[in-house]
């Protein structure tokens, strides 16, 4: 006999946990309310690993206040959050994992850092008018 199996998609990831001694998740799932997130094994969900990655990188970010330039190595990169929002991967001066930071409150905090990533990934162009 057929069992039919009803599929779930992941539409965020919310939360880590260790529970007895087993990596887990906890998953907003698309279509359903923050009510019904659940915890999975981590080992459940290997086609997730870009949602595991943004979760990683923006959890780390220190709590909203704490910023101050002089924690800032380097901005490298710029991501777009689950929400659209665009963030910069920040590298700190402490010996401490990069994460995503609100790209707003870099440019208050550390502008000259934020005006070398603009400059690393745009080209300009100089426009030569003939007279």
């Amino acid at each position: 006999m057929d069992e039919e199996t009803e599929l779930f998609e992941v539409e965020a990831i919310v939360g880590k946990r260790i529970q007895q001694g087993i990596l887990e998740y906890q998953v907003k799932w698309k279509d359903y309310s923050e009510a019904e997130n659940t915890w999975e094994p981590a080992v459940n969900l290997m086609d997730c690993t870009d949602l595991i990655q943004e979760f990683e990188l923006t959890r780390r970010a220190p709590r909203r206040g704490s910023l101050s330039k002089d924690q800032v190595k380097e901005v490298s990169r710029f991501i777009v959050g689950d929400q659209g929002q665009v963030l910069a991967e920040v590298h700190w001066v402490q010996d401490l994992p990069p994460c995503a930071y609100s790209v707003e409150k870099l440019h208050e905090f550390c502008p000259r850092l934020m005006c070398d990533l603009y400059f690393k990934h745009l080209n300009f162009v100089v426009s030569r008018e003939s007279n």
